[in-house]
């Protein structure tokens, strides 16, 4: 991935990562993180927000949620 921001992890041994801003359901502000890993499935990424997501949303596993960037 390209653009977002570059975490770069403390320790070398970890993996870094991109970090884009998003707005989830609009109403909850996350962040999607692609992990810089050579073999990380191309359409996977991880979804944190401040608050628990599942409860929040209401949604579990393979749920559809809406996500639109950058949150404002």
């Amino acid at each position: 991935a390209s653009g977002g921001r570059l975490m770069t992890p403390p320790d070398p041994s970890w993996c870094a990562g991109r970090l884009f801003t998003v707005l989830l359901a609009d109403r909850v502000e996350g962040a999607i993180i692609v992990p810089e890993v050579a073999d990380y499935a191309g359409d996977q990424v991880e979804i944190i927000a401040a608050v628990n997501l599942r409860a929040t949303l209401g949604v579990g596993d393979g749920d559809p949620v809406l996500v639109s960037g950058p949150a404002a």
